[in-house]
């Protein structure tokens, strides 16, 4: 029966190929050795193939075949190399390569390998504008990859987007000033990295040439409601009168610095006009309103069935709250970093460890307080990796198991990271060299669920105890015995006297000072997660059955519980909440095949506030906030289904967010210097 279809398949191949060269493909017969060692190393619109034939065989020449994305087959002769480079392919898509040996009029069974081919002509990112002046525009870059040939500059007026100018620029540059440019317009700029086999998607710009800029703006993007400032140059016109500003939906405002938000998103043009020298003049400002601040799906693909996520994680953020990070699983550990003010993704660091295939990420990172590095690791292999603010590798530390556990935890100082690995290994890294100062296996073969530094002590919460250890030496301090079920983390109380975090199916809290167990819930769910409290000491949390719980701070008073109707069918699993400077509580609700994400806001009486979804299900993760701006991040829907990454403008007077993780924006663990004095 076997060789029934192997002749078939072959008699297929010999038709669709003839066309390819002028013999007869070769016939099956007498066994013949197929290769071996066949492996695919994926390029941009190529993969390269190569293979092994063993000893004592001599193959003729070799047969590639595969199906193309019109369901087309491609047959392809290698004239008896063992290498072969298959071209004019389209990335992003999935190919099966086939490869058989050829013995003169017979032929090997064929070996199948898997490759995707993906772009390496990476896009200028950073393209800004540093200077203008009368009838120039100074642009500047870095360069994207060495591999650029050169650069293509086109730019144009706003006003007549036919008439492109395009200059060519050198690949060593990476500024270049446009002059020859109509002062008082606004001129577009659009430059693309040129590589080999054509150019990479063009970085924007836009800017206007003038005598002096007539105006200043706090951002020329802009999420819906979010305030965006304007003021004009009175240092340039002092004598200037007459400042108007209008505005898209009708509104007329004066004076030299107006204050406004947009309900309406895509290009918004506000008018400024002004009396200068007896005459009246005007300019158009162009504003582009989205709907959210960030909204990324871009998530690499890992391989044509799987999809790079975020999963079990949360936004963090810079010291300085200007850089918002993610981390993602799902076979790729990638780290991106996001500009909280555009939106746009600064960076992506990318793990070389273990080939093109990474290992998973499924915990959430933590920022240096100090020196601002990120630190994840991931899920199998060992790694753990502190990444400087500029998206480049300071160290990585191997000893560790997986770190599927509780995120890093940084000293107050910035000197030293504290991990716990998925083995219940706790470890003291310098947080300079990443060398080891101390471990010790305090929970061994348990989880470390939950990580605090608080001052000198490092407080771990394990599957059966919460231990405090001698941050500076890793001595055994104290122990309280609990029995902990999927717990990811702790939530500090407003006095930093007390950690909360999910005792089995209740809610439970340790006193930091006298190392006892505080208080526990008398209410159970279905396997709380991650609870936080509020200014007030209000406690809340979600479970895993879809109820949030609002308590007293000793936790014996339940405040309020409710299955949100809206979330019946979802679940609260892994989701960290989170809390705003006026009492606001906010949680992610994962959804399911039928149903969408929700996030929901409460205060904290239980009441809701208001919610939102997202068109992608199954979140699992947590919630940030900075500046007035509640980052999410969702998990994604499936196989070939993106993450996707949002930053939605709730408000600035709501100011930043305490974090569910210690009660530090940036996720450190660190109790000794919050942001927020409630």
């Amino acid at each position: 029966m076997k060789n029934l279809i192997h002749i078939c398949i072959l008699s297929g191949l010999a038709a669709l190929a003839a066309s390819c060269w002028t013999e007869d493909i070769p016939e099956a017969g007498a066994a013949r050795h197929q290769v071996e060692a066949l492996t695919a190393t994926p390029g941009d619109e190529e993969v390269t193939l190569a293979w092994e034939i063993p000893d004592g065989w001599n193959p003729t020449d070799y047969i590639v075949f595969y199906t193309d994305e019109e369901s087309q087959t491609v047959t392809l002769r290698t004239g008896g190399a063992s290498r072969y480079v298959v071209d004019k392919l389209t990335n992003g898509i999935s190919y099966n390569f086939n490869v058989q040996a050829v013995y003169g009029k017979l032929i090997s069974n064929a070996v199948t390998v898997a490759a995707r081919p993906s772009t390496s002509r990476l896009p200028v990112t950073d393209l800004t504008v540093t200077d203008t002046g009368d009838g120039y525009v100074a642009l500047a870059w870095s360069a994207p990859s060495t591999l650029v040939e050169k650069y293509t500059l086109s730019y144009y007026i706003e006003d007549m987007p036919g008439d492109i100018r395009t200059q060519e620029i050198g690949k060593e540059q990476t500024a270049y000033r446009c002059e020859g440019l109509t002062n008082d317009k606004t001129w577009f700029f659009l430059l693309a990295a040129e590589y080999a086999k054509g150019p990479a998607e063009a970085d924007v710009v836009r800017a206007m040439p003038t005598k002096a800029i007539p105006y200043f703006i706090s951002s020329e993007t802009a999420a819906v409601d979010q305030p965006v400032t304007f003021e004009f140059n009175r240092t340039a016109y002092a004598d200037a009168s007459d400042v108007t500003w209008t505005f898209p939906d009708g509104a007329v405002l004066t004076g030299d610095k107006v204050l406004s938000g947009f309900k309406t998103t895509g290009n918004q043009t506000v008018m400024l006009s002004a009396k200068i020298d007896g005459s009246s003049r005007e300019w158009k400002i162009t504003v582009e309103i989205r709907p959210y601040v960030v909204n990324f799906m871009d998530w690499e693909q890992a391989d044509g069935a799987k999809y790079e996520s975020p999963t079990y994680t949360c936004p963090v953020l810079s010291p300085d709250a200007g850089t918002v990070y993610v981390n993602t699983g799902n076979k790729v550990s990638n780290l991106y970093a996001f500009d909280v003010r555009t939106g746009k993704n600064k960076w992506t660091f990318r793990p070389t460890d273990n080939g093109d295939m990474q290992a998973e990420s499924k915990s959430m990172v933590a920022v240096n307080p100090v020196s601002g590095d990120i630190y994840y690791g991931t899920s199998a292999g060992g790694q753990f990796y502190a990444v400087k603010p500029d998206g480049t590798l300071h160290w990585k530390f191997s000893k560790c198991g997986s770190m599927n556990s509780a995120p890093p935890a940084v000293s107050a100082d910035g000197t030293v990271v504290y991990i716990a690995d998925a083995k219940g290994a706790l470890y003291a890294l310098d947080a300079e060299t990443g060398t080891e100062r101390w471990s010790a296996p305090y929970a061994a073969g348990s989880c470390g669920y939950g990580l605090l530094v608080n001052g000198g002590e490092v407080v771990l919460a394990a599957k059966t105890a919460i231990h405090f250890v001698n941050a500076a030496d890793g001595t055994k301090i104290e122990a309280v015995s609990v029995s902990i079920v999927n717990s990811i983390g702790f939530a500090v109380s407003p006095d930093r006297k007390k950690a909360y975090f999910a005792y089995a199916t209740t809610l439970a809290a340790v006193d930091l000072d006298s190392h006892t167990l505080y208080a526990r819930s008398a209410a159970g769910g279905d396997n709380y997660y991650q609870p936080i409290v509020a200014g007030d000491g209000t406690v809340f949390a979600g479970t895993k059955d879809g109820y949030v719980r609002f308590f007293s701070p000793d936790l014996q008073t339940m405040i309020h519980e409710e299955q949100p109707s809206s979330v019946k069918k979802n679940t609260f699993n892994f989701t960290r909440p989170l809390v705003d400077a006026n009492n606001r509580f906010y949680i992610m609700a994962s959804g399911n095949s039928t149903e969408d994400s929700l996030v929901l806001e409460y205060d904290t009486s239980g009441n809701k506030i208001s919610d939102w979804s997202y068109t992608q299900n199954n979140c699992q993760n947590g919630c940030n906030l900075a500046d007035g701006v509640l980052y999410t991040v969702n998990q994604g829907s499936g196989d070939g289904g993106n993450g996707l990454f949002i930053g939605k403008y709730i408000g600035a007077a709501r100011g930043r967010g305490w974090s569910s993780h210690g009660g530090d924006h940036c996720g450190s663990g660190c109790i000794q210097s919050p942001l927020i004095e409630w």
